[in-house]
């Protein structure tokens, strides 16, 4: 009889796409033997996201959209009717969440972070379910950090995160989704886009939702670059839904080569067209540009406990990227920095070869081995063949 397994995760893109991820890899090796219940949030983005997932989903009322504040703390501090919101649904949902996971007989769970995986996965905790967390950045989430306390394994993106005491823990890396991991040739990619081969292309895109602050920074070096230096390159630029048509009109009085999108599913197009990526420092982005060995200039959000910020160190201190700071972008160092990379090709590569070193392999398979593992030191419960 298959073993019925949860997975939860939070309403972001960084979440969310790690955790279908894991689902695919566990349909896909033991279908057979396994049954995914998925369990997320009601936001908009979640939504948007699981349209085109055909398994078993539960959605939990929502905790809060709480852009760069900090789990508890600074809502409670600031925003005080939003502390109570949050702590009613996290009730709500964790009540819903021991009813589901009594129903279907669930032999474990699997939470990918953020206040909305909470719920269940403390469910599972009470209810003596075995439990993996998996953190996507450099160091612990603070939703992580609390469920980190009761999970029988946290799962790792990076060797060097810290702070878990003698909690159990295996390193896995991030999982890619395979719209973002296949790889076509170079020629094939841009002439699918429509982009020109002999120019250097270069990717900005500033997160799932986008980065007003990114796509203001590249706008600007644009409008004010030499005429010389535009003739080499060509933008892919992904602008998100919010900003599209500012960016949009730009580009339509600008002379430079260029593909804008709001969104584009099949990233890999995209990364293999890609020489240079100018991005956000987001887990799934960096994972993402080390699978596909991209040079990159890494402007980490510098919010949101600034995790960003420390993914984005670490990767620069191993020479796997240039980092700029959000504030450097109007002191004219991505221009330098991206000249840079454009002029010196052998530069480029060294960088893309380090950046590749990041991902390690096939992480979905690793974090899917680690959720077996579990189930078959489980003696309470059925064997995976």
């Amino acid at each position: 009889m298959p073993q019925n397994i949860v997975i939860t995760s939070g309403g972001s893109a960084g979440h969310i796409y790690p955790a279908l991820t894991l689902y695919d890899e566990l349909v896909n090796s033991y279908g057979r033997d396994i049954n995914i219940i998925f369990i997320t949030s009601k936001d908009r983005l979640s939504q948007e996201i699981l349209r085109r997932f055909s398994g078993q989903f539960y959605a939990l009322p929502a905790g809060i959209k709480n852009e760069g504040l900090s789990l508890v703390g600074d809502i409670a501090r600031f925003y005080p009717f939003k502390t109570v919101i949050l702590i009613m649904n996290l009730i709500r949902g964790y009540f819903r969440s021991i009813k589901i996971i009594r129903r279907k007989k669930v032999s474990c769970c699997v939470a990918f972070g953020s206040v909305n995986a909470v719920a269940p996965f403390m469910a599972a905790a009470t209810l003596k379910i075995p439990t993996i967390i998996h953190e996507q950045n450099i160091v612990l989430g603070r939703a992580n950090k609390i469920m980190s306390l009761f999970a029988t394994k946290v799962a790792l993106s990076f060797a060097e995160t810290t702070g878990l005491g003698r909690r159990p823990s295996a390193v896995t890396g991030n999982p890619i989704r395979s719209a973002a991991s296949k790889r076509i040739g170079r020629e094939e990619a841009l002439e699918c886009l429509g982009l020109n081969k002999e120019k250097t292309t270069i990717l900005v895109m500033g997160g799932s939702q986008g980065s007003v602050a990114v796509n203001s920074a590249v706008i600007k070096l644009i409008a004010q670059a030499e005429r010389s230096f535009l003739s080499r390159i060509q933008l892919i630029h992904i602008a998100g839904q919010r900003d599209i048509e500012r960016i949009g009109a730009f580009y339509k009085t600008s002379s430079i080569t260029s593909k804008v999108l709001s969104f584009f599913e099949e990233m890999y197009i995209i990364y293999s067209a890609t020489d240079i990526a100018i991005s956000r420092a987001g887990s799934s982005a960096i994972f993402e540009l080390s699978h596909h060995a991209i040079a990159s200039i890494l402007i980490p959000y510098p919010y949101a406990d600034a995790h960003q910020v420390k993914n984005a160190q670490f990767i620069a201190s191993n020479g796997g990227c240039l980092l700029l700071e959000e504030r450097g972008m109007a002191d004219g160092l991505l221009h330098s920095k991206l000249s840079e990379l454009v002029k010196n090709v052998s530069y480029r590569h060294e960088l893309g070869k380090r950046m590749a070193e990041i991902s390690g392999g096939n992480s979905s398979e690793r974090l899917a081995q680690e959720v077996i593992k579990i189930l078959r030191s489980d003696g309470t419960r059925a064997q995976i063949s």
